[in-house]
């Protein structure tokens, strides 16, 4: 065996990894399980020990190359949870902000994605999902007010639940399948 196998198979296993570490590799591979935003990278190769101003670099690069795009993630974001979650715009547009998207970038995604007539048709679609049962509550309109909170919570905003023809709650049946109709 010649004298560097020697001293590599000595070498302690932590020393192996730390200097086998790629950043770039790091960061593809972090990049290949989902879209990830430019605030996501960076925060990884941080917490890997990675400079600022390799980290910038790196980050340059897959942008650069397309492998890094927030707006890209926007459209992802926002049309996951239009279709799959049935989340409002609010809440769509705190979770990119929570992702480290900014204001600017947020604000044009939701605008340009997540329109007024898509909220209104998630809307309407989560109604469906949830079938809404007015006969559990005695007064009909203290239900009206509790599915109004749910639709609050779940981040559509007021000018979509506004829009919404509720039924009249005096002539309700039993559940309401598919009474509900934007105005």
């Amino acid at each position: 065996m010649f004298d560097g196998a020697k001293n590599l198979a000595q070498e302690p296993a932590a020393k192996k990894k730390a200097k086998d570490f790629d950043p770039l590799v790091y960061a593809i591979n972090y990049l290949s399980y989902r879209q990830r935003t430019t605030k996501e990278v960076a925060t990884a190769l941080k917490k890997k020990g990675v400079g600022k101003a390799k980290s910038a670099e790196i980050l340059a690069y897959l942008t650069k190359c397309g492998y890094l795009d927030d707006m890209r993630f926007a459209e992802a974001w926002i049309n996951y949870r239009a279709t799959v979650s049935l989340k409002g715009r609010i809440v769509t547009a705190k979770e990119l902000r929570e992702r480290g998207l900014s204001r600017e970038i947020t604000e044009k995604a939701i605008n340009t994605w997540y329109n007024t007539d898509l909220e209104h048709q998630v809307l309407l679609v989560w109604l469906k999902k949830e079938k809404p049962d007015f006969t559990r509550e005695e007064d009909p309109y203290k239900a009206k007010q509790k599915l109004r909170q749910k639709m609050l919570y779940r981040g559509f905003s007021m000018a979509a639940i506004g829009n919404l023809a509720w039924p009249d709650p005096d002539n309700l049946g039993d559940t309401l399948d598919n009474s509900w109709e934007v105005e």
